[in-house]
Parts: structure tokens; sequence; C-alpha cells
């Protein structure tokens, strides 16, 4: 027997010394990928989290039927400016700024009942704005209406006139008695109160828009936003992007 199988045969502590050292090794490195493991979980949780968040806190601006939105934080009031493009009788292009109070991305739950979302008016005639007479107290309704009624005749440009839809406060007020039924001519659109939130194409020239508790401005505004998604597909796109 040579020297060193002796010593071999001599040391067994030595051979289980290195398997020990092995294991703690292999235990080790067991250890810190499971630690990496868990912390990447951490780390994408965190991130599922934080994204949101950022998004809805610190993202001011995104793109929404082809116009560029910024949202605006002022105190406790949070509004969504964009820049609307419009063309003068000389051909000019020119922006006209336009504020809203509702992300358009957050009206999606609106039912919209309106072919092709084809929203048309008779231009040659007076488009009424007709209001119900026991319309709910709510704190947005005179914003609501003055806001619709603002865009139609500023941008749109229409001849657009406040009337009511129940004849006999029509004759207490003054206002003009207009329904769909007595105007079919004219292009109406009937302010509503109901069971749901509903943008609805009654007939040829009527539009009800209805709201349900008081979701009057975002009911109001989908109303808009849905006219200048059709606008949006024909000034950038050609009116063959509808066919």
């Amino acid at each position: 027997m040579n020297k060193k199988e002796s010593d071999n045969n001599l040391n067994p502590k030595k051979d289980e010394q290195s398997e020990e050292i092995l294991k703690s090794k292999n235990s080790k490195s067991q250890n810190n990928q499971v630690t990496i493991a868990v912390v990447l979980m951490i780390l994408v949780f965190l991130i599922m989290a934080i994204v949101p968040f950022v998004k809805s806190n610190y993202v001011v601006k995104f793109e929404y039927a082809d116009l560029e939105f910024e949202k605006i934080k002022t105190e406790n009031i949070v509004t969504y400016k964009t820049i609307l493009p419009a063309v003068d009788s000389e051909g000019r292009l020119f922006g006209v700024e336009w504020v809203f109070r509702n992300d358009p991305r957050d009206l999606d739950d609106i039912i919209i009942e309106i072919p092709n979302k084809t929203i048309t008016f008779q231009k040659d005639k007076t488009t009424y704005l007709s209001l119900e007479k026991d319309a709910p107290a709510c704190e947005d309704n005179i914003l609501s209406v003055f806001t619709l009624l603002n865009f139609l005749d500023d941008f749109g440009g229409l001849d657009i006139q406040g009337a009511v839809s129940d004849k006999d406060y029509a004759n207490e007020t003054n206002h003009p008695y207009i329904t769909c039924e007595n105007s079919p001519r004219n292009t109406v659109i009937l302010l509503k109160s109901g069971n749901q939130n509903l943008l609805n194409k009654t007939s040829e020239n009527c539009y009800e828009l209805q709201y349900k508790d008081c979701d009057i401005n975002r009911v109001t505004e989908k109303f808009i936003y849905t006219i200048l998604e059709r606008y949006m597909k024909i000034f950038k796109y050609g009116p063959e992007s509808l066919v």
C-alpha cells in the first residue's frame, strides 16, 4: 500500500467534511434561489398595485378617439382638457379648447342604442334640448345642460334652444313645449331621468339621453364624446372611413 492510499484510509473524516461542505453550499444555493423567487414575486405584486395608482394619479396625458387629453387637478376637482380641431370658412385649421369633467375611458358602462353610434342634426332647423318637469335635484344639472348647449352651439354651430317636454310646465314657464312627436322635422334631444344610463335614438331626428340617480353629467358628456368619435374619424381619415 502506497502512502497516498494509506492517507485516504486513515482520514475518513476528511471525506465527511468535504461532503458536509458540499451539502452546505447546495443548501445555501437553494436558499438563495428561494429568496430571489420570493423577492421577484413581491416585486411583481408591487408593480401590479403601483401601476394603476401611478396611471390614475400621475399620468396626465392620454389619447382617446384621435384626441389628446390632459388630466388637470385643481384642488379637489379633476378635469380633462383637449383641443378640438376645426376649419374656418377660409379653410384654415384652428383649435378649440374644451374641458370635460369625465375621463372618456370611464364611460363605457353607458349603453348606446344608436345605430353605428351616428348622431346627426338638421342643421338648417333649430335643435331643441328638451327637459322634463320633475327632474331630480342633482348638483350637476345646470352644469350638464349648460355644457351640452354650449358644445352644440359653439362647436357644432347649431341653432340650439332649451325647451320642456311637459305642456303644462311649458305654459307656466313660458318655454317652448317640444317633444319628438310634435317636432318631427327638428332634431330633438330629450334629457330625462330613468333606471339606467342610456343614449337612445327613438326616431329619425330624436335622441333620448336617460340617466339614473344623478349621473346626468356622465350621460351628457358621453353624448358629446360619441359625437366627437365620428367627427374625428371624418376629420382625420375622410368620410370614407365611416363605410
